[in-house]
């Protein structure tokens, strides 16, 4: 296992054998739950997938399975990788990908729990709901809702968050007078932000059979895609809920080095114009990056998509 691998297995047998528990913290008036602990059937389903793709990669060295961008469909090329993956790159666009796609319940199994909310979180710098740099963390996701898509309050609008985690920018949203929705695989963390911010978030995975007969005016989706099996389907899905006039806004990390043992996806600015090209008639990109809390270099990219395509 590569050494973000070995940290998290360590940090989640710290947790458990220390029966580490969520601090009872105000937030909005509210309080979250006293004696919230990390349950062990997550960390446990999290171990086993761990050991499944070790051992699938293992296996599967020296005769990765050739498979077509999902992105363009151009051919593609085994690439470096220190990640849970064996990871393909496309010879035409350079978006890199798993060479397998995971099951639904593989991603559910990583990103559940308490623990990949602080290692994630931890990156800008955040402790808690209530502790750390949060309004650093707000700022670049507000500038481009309001500066680069040119989102306005009046009147209130309806926002959907695919992959919003606690919810801190849809209460934030909230607000300012805007009715939101949020959908977040990680079960415990999406309960937990709900509670705390009193917003709605569904603990699961977004499909727009689940929100049939609504319709939002800006759909938001930061850091998620990369994480997502069925990358275009999911732009698909988030399109088909939008009215005419919406707006999308993501963020996905540019990434040329593949050691993220967490994405599926490694994304150039290419592959994101290309994967939005094919749903939205129009995209804009706009650069963008980050010192995180370890004083590493984040590069990334904000997109705005319109126009979704019959």
């Amino acid at each position: 296992m590569n050494n973000r691998e070995n940290g998290g297995l360590r940090m989640m047998a710290a947790r458990f054998v220390g029966a580490v528990r969520l601090r009872n913290e105000p937030r909005c008036g509210r309080a979250a739950p006293d004696e919230l602990a990390l349950s062990l059937t997550p960390m446990m389903a999290r171990y086993k997938a761990l050991v499944r793709w070790k051992v699938a990669k293992y296996l599967s060295m020296g005769r990765v399975r050739a498979v077509s961008c999902p992105v363009c469909g151009s051919a593609t090329e085994v690439a470096n990788a220190d990640t849970r993956f064996s990871v393909v790159r496309c010879t035409s666009c350079g978006h890199a990908t798993a060479s397998r796609t995971p099951h639904d319940e593989e991603l559910q199994a990583l990103y559940d729990g308490l623990v990949y909310w602080h290692k994630d979180k931890g990156h800008g710098g955040i402790e808690s709901f209530t502790e750390g740099n949060w309004d650093a963390w707000l700022a670049p996701r507000l500038d481009s809702i309001y500066r680069l898509a040119g989102f306005v309050d009046t009147p209130p609008k309806q926002v959907l968050e695919v992959g919003c985690s606690e919810g801190r920018l849809l209460y934030e949203l909230r607000l300012r007078g805007h009715d939101v929705f949020g959908y977040e695989c990680n079960a415990q963390i999406a309960a937990l932000g709900s509670h705390a911010f009193s917003i709605p978030i569904a603990g699961e995975g977004f499909a727009a059979s689940k929100v049939a007969g609504r319709w939002f005016d800006l759909v938001l989706a930061y850091h998620t895609l990369e994480h997502v099996g069925d990358v275009v389907a999911m732009v698909r899905d988030m399109a088909s809920v939008m009215k005419p006039e919406a707006k999308m806004v993501i963020e996905l990390p540019i990434e040329t080095v593949y050691d993220n043992p967490d994405h599926v996806h490694f994304f150039t600015h290419q592959s994101i114009r290309l994967l939005l090209g094919r749903v939205f008639l129009t995209v804009d990109l706009f650069p963008h990056g980050f010192i995180d809390a370890h004083g590493t270099q984040i590069d990334s990219a904000f997109a705005i998509a319109s126009g979704p395509r019959n």
